[in-house]
């Protein structure tokens, strides 16, 4: 089909800029750190796996990760995040992959936390307990780590032993241990409002990676490239497309993107779609029926008048709805 041509040769040509290093920028709330780089495909497959996980679908999100370690076999943070989903699995390979992690990576930190929540959700407190004091006394000031030996000693040998961690954590830092349930900081998801929000902050900052770490999770990848689209962020929108497309190339907000990033080829590009598939998201339908709607008016009209079930304000599909009102009506 002359579409799958053009997208095709689209994702050929801009293939090399997605094993770029990008920054990992790690969310906790509303506090975000930098980590070191790693290659766009290798951030791609761990935003991937973090969205399957988040839509409990553990088995696409455990490939995903899986194939995220080829692409960066030294990520603490990826190997945190298998050996988490293949606990909640309970894969056989869980106790392997914390050891492997912590042979190979170059943040043990992270599996450190997670192996002590896993053995204490598996009901093995000495476990928990060796894990979390190895995560403190790496790093004694991260709340997380004195979290995770304050709930494994409180399981096991009660809240007085527990209060000792809180007291050391307060002395050590100058403030109190966050008394919250022992949750990585990844599973503390905003609304997909709240998300998106922060998503086209980033966006009209010019900040992909952040924009990708406030979205992780929550809404999809492909969602991300064409909300920066939309906003004329045209580079930002390429990338994220093509990262998107070469993971999934079915992904239908990236290929909208992609087609209103090149809309500057005058008249009506032979690869436009006229239809949209049964998966469609709301957003993705409007972007392209107004990308259609100054050649076929009303194919345009019969997309925008599909119903679509939405639970969330999001401005950008107000907005769309409005320039489509606006184009029906001349």
């Amino acid at each position: 089909m002359p579409q799958v041509r053009a997208l095709s040769l689209l994702l050929l040509i801009g293939l090399s800029a997605c094993g770029a290093p990008s920054p990992v920028v790690r969310r906790d709330g509303a506090h975000t750190a930098v980590g070191r780089g790693v290659s766009g495909i290798a951030y791609a497959w761990f935003l991937r796996g973090k969205w399957y996980e988040g839509a409990g679908r553990l088995a696409e999100a455990q490939y995903a990760y899986e194939q995220g370690l080829k692409e960066d076999p030294r990520s603490g943070s990826m190997y945190r995040a298998l050996a988490r989903v293949r606990c909640l699995r309970d894969d056989p390979r869980t106790e392997d992959t914390f050891s492997e992690g912590k042979s190979r990576a170059d943040e043990l930190l992270p599996l450190l936390i997670e192996e002590s929540a896993c053995a204490l959700a598996k009901g093995k407190p000495g476990l928990a307990i060796r894990a979390a004091r190895d995560a403190v006394e790496l790093s004694p000031s991260e709340p997380e780590a004195s979290l995770a030996l304050y709930s494994a000693l409180e399981h096991s040998e009660g809240e007085s032993a527990a209060e000792n961690v809180a007291r050391a954590f307060e002395l050590w830092t100058g403030r109190p241990l966050p008394r919250a349930p022992q949750i990585a900081p990844e599973h503390y998801l905003p609304s997909p409002r709240e998300a998106r929000s922060a998503v086209d902050g980033f966006l009209r900052a010019g900040d992909l990676a952040r924009a990708r770490s406030a979205g992780a999770g929550v809404i999809g990848p492909g969602e991300i490239a064409l909300r920066a689209a939309l906003f004329g962020a045209s580079e930002l929108a390429q990338t994220q497309a093509l990262t998107t497309l070469t993971l999934d190339p079915s992904d239908f907000d990236a290929q909208v993107a992609l087609l209103i990033v090149h809309s500057q080829l005058r008249g009506e590009p032979e690869f436009l779609p006229r239809a949209v598939p049964a998966f469609a998201s709301e957003l993705g339908t409007l972007a392209l029926a107004r990308q259609i709607a100054p050649w076929n008016r009303e194919a345009a009209e019969r997309m925008s008048a599909l119903s679509f079930e939405s639970t969330e304000f999001d401005p950008l599909v107000r907005e769309l709805r409005r320039q489509l009102s606006r184009e029906s009506s001349r």
